[in-house]
């Protein structure tokens, strides 16, 4: 997807499918994650319920799928982030 492609989405509102923001545009990686925070959790008293958060080099794909298997609290959808992955440190079953 291109990012005109993305920007289009989040202005109709269409943020569904999963999303992966990775490369040396760290500027347009903030601004676009913004985006779609405002977007699918629009009211920061419900972010606990549909808004999970993970920082670390090592992804930990139990956590992912403990929070896509969970369902949406309070909210049609859900949105997971994990900031600061190494994919080059990831084994390639992984990728």
């Amino acid at each position: 997807m291109q990012i005109k492609d993305l920007r289009e989405r989040i202005k109709q509102g269409n943020a569904s499918g999963p999303f992966l923001f990775c490369g040396e545009e760290s500027y347009l990686i903030r601004h676009y994650t913004k985006e779609l925070r405002s977007l699918l959790v629009p009211d920061e008293a419900l972010a606990p319920f549909c808004h999970f958060i993970y920082y670390g080099t090592a992804v930990d794909f139990g956590q992912i799928i403990g929070a896509l298997e969970t369902p949406a609290m309070m909210s049609d959808v859900k949105l997971i982030e994990w900031h600061n992955a190494d994919f080059n440190a990831m084994k390639e079953k992984d990728l």
